[in-house]
């Protein structure tokens, strides 16, 4: 079932936390548009819709929502099928590693603009350290969390990859 124009997702052109929100919408079927804006220099009324001043922020009517993991969870309540597990002690174990997964998303970026070639190669091992973790647990659990399912810490990681493979983890800072 798609739900018709249902959301806009406010973004700028390469944000991994709006790619989780994006994918959450797709996982979830739902049609919406994407707003980009340039967050160096917001239009005036994106304050009046994100307090933090950072995106991602959806808009469903009159509400707004922002940050990915509220949106993950507003549209995984709102919308079947579900992407969490059942079991309670499962769902917050996915709720702790999207949290991860958002520090590792962190690191990434503060990696990508390191000013000196210590505080790149201390972010580069912190990084590859906190990988090695997920992969650890998902030789367990996998392929992915939720073993052959997909779910919103799946969501939370499929970025990090993504930016992982682009990134290549370079012996020296981008600048």
């Amino acid at each position: 079932m798609t739900i018709k124009n249902i959301a806009e997702l406010i973004s700028f052109n390469v944000c991994p936390f709006v790619q989780r929100s994006a994918i959450a919408l797709q996982e979830k079927n739902i049609e919406f548009k994407t707003t980009y804006i340039d967050l160096k220099s917001p239009p005036d009324w994106f304050a009046n819709v994100s307090p933090l001043g950072k995106v991602p922020v959806l808009r469903v009517g009159d509400a707004i929502i922002f940050e990915s993991a509220v949106i993950a969870e507003y549209l995984d309540e709102k919308y079947q099928p579900s992407l969490h597990p059942i079991n309670l002690i499962a769902k917050a174990h996915h709720r702790s590693w999207t949290e991860f997964a958002s520090d590792i998303t962190n690191n990434m970026f503060m990696m990508l603009y390191a000013k000196t070639e210590k505080s790149f190669k201390d972010l580069q091992s912190k990084i590859k350290k906190q990988l090695h973790q997920v992969e650890q647990v998902l030789d367990k659990q996998g392929p992915l969390f939720a073993g052959e399912h997909f779910s919103i810490v799946d969501a939370a990681y499929a970025p990090i990859f993504f930016y992982k493979i682009l990134l290549e983890f370079r012996d020296h800072p981008p600048h």
